[in-house]
């Protein structure tokens, strides 16, 4: 997809219920399987507006959000 189509998307992106549960389960899959504990760093990129890293916020000391898309990290910011 074109830099175009994802900054356009990405101010509606989080209002997408499918996207917002499919964040919650994967991010229940990785607790599952990492057991991540308060100790341990994350970097998630490709994080978009951040739903997966939002879901786990509480699991992980520190979280690194990285993205190549100008308006994904504006809807972050």
């Amino acid at each position: 997809m074109s830099t175009t189509h994802f900054n356009e998307k990405a101010k509606d992106w989080d209002k997408d219920v499918e996207k917002n549960n499919r964040a919650k389960l994967i991010a229940k899959e990785i607790v599952a399987f990492i057991k991540p504990t308060k100790q341990m760093n994350a970097l998630e990129f490709g994080c978009g507006t951040v739903l997966l890293s939002f879901a786990l916020k509480n699991a992980f000391k520190e979280i690194t959000l990285v993205d190549n898309y100008e308006g994904m990290m504006d809807v972050l910011k």
